[in-house]
């Protein structure tokens, strides 16, 4: 069933899991999820009891696959599933005490946000003790939680990147930290059975900085799945999926792509150390040349963003280099 593990913020390790109450089963052959915790420090010791803190013995939910985890800066941690058209939440000290009500609080539910809610949500510490929510269901949701359970966002959170037409749809969101106090978020595009890598950033007060939708557009019939996303913590992020082309010869590739902190992919950089080299060819057109030494690579001379880098780059000294940029010849 669901697994998840983060840092505790002290060295050690928190981690969530989901498993079915085989007590329950014993007496009403019928099947319920259990969702637990544990915290285990720098030492390896078990701080929350041999068998963790089981939060929720699943009464309320319909199915829950998944558990998230988070620390909250101060020992504690927050655990967040989804089931039964709602996405609960539930925050334990750093004795592994519960802090909210019993069986948690709803962070959001279809009826508010007008849609079904995702199985799968994800949850990061958001800097001042509380938390970052995303999730998908046609449209990218996101919520903000402080550690006393209140969420200033209201309690429909805010649709991050809502669809723009009726045959559009959002799956598969990711989140990260921007280093700003708000969050970059990564999410697969499907749109009238085309499919594309989108992104987006919002800021501490759920204003959406940017979007795009189409950071890298797969081709034909191709599809993309398990986006992921890494902040650089300068506002910008890095982006990682997976590309399966479905047509002979099938194959998975995996790609990556980094923006700045506007959503923008930054101008690819070839250093190049030859002086002899009278000037940088990519697939045969001349390139820009700044002082000898340094050669910069620009969209205009052949190289499409997003997505694509060169293979090969050629310099007139016949010397060759094979693979990815940046790099530094010797």
């Amino acid at each position: 069933m669901g697994f998840d593990m983060e840092p505790d913020g002290a060295g050690g390790v928190l981690f969530a899991w989901v498993a079915y109450d085989k007590a329950y089963y014993d007496q009403f052959l019928d099947y319920v999820e259990q969702i637990s915790i544990q915290r285990i420090d720098s030492s390896g010791t078990v701080l929350w009891g041999t068998s963790g803190h089981t939060v929720w013995n699943e009464l309320d939910f319909q199915t829950s696959y998944h558990a998230r985890v988070a620390m909250d800066d101060a020992g504690g941690a927050y655990v967040v599933t989804s089931g039964g058209e709602k996405t609960y939440g539930q925050h334990v000290d750093a004795a592994g005490n519960e802090t909210w009500a019993a069986n948690g609080i709803v962070l959001q539910a279809a009826s508010s946000i007008g849609w079904d809610v995702d199985t799968n949500p994800r949850i990061i510490p958001d800097g001042a003790g509380g938390i970052f929510l995303v999730q998908t269901d046609y449209e990218v949701y996101a919520q903000r939680v402080h550690i006393d359970g209140t969420l200033p966002w209201g309690a429909a959170g805010i649709t991050a990147a809502p669809v723009t037409h009726e045959y559009e749809a959002y799956s598969g969101a990711t989140i990260d930290a921007d280093g700003f106090g708000g969050a970059v978020i990564g999410f697969r595009d499907w749109d009238n059975g085309a499919e594309s890598v989108g992104g987006l950033r919002f800021d501490g007060s759920g204003n959406v900085l940017w979007i795009d939708r189409n950071l890298y557009d797969a081709t034909g019939n191709d599809e993309i799945s398990a986006v992921q996303v890494v902040s650089d913590h300068k506002g910008g992020a890095q982006y990682v999926w997976r590309r399966s082309v479905t047509e002979e010869p099938v194959k998975d590739d995996i790609y990556a792509l980094g923006v700045n902190a506007q959503g923008q992919p930054p101008a690819p950089v070839l250093y190049g150390f030859f002086p002899d080299a009278a000037e940088l060819r990519y697939r045969g057109s001349a390139c820009h040349r700044y002082d000898g030494r340094q050669f910069r690579l620009a969209p205009e001379d052949g190289l499409r963003f997003p997505g694509q880098l060169p293979h090969r780059i050629a310099l007139r000294s016949d010397r060759q280099y094979d693979g990815r940029l940046p790099v530094s010849a010797q």
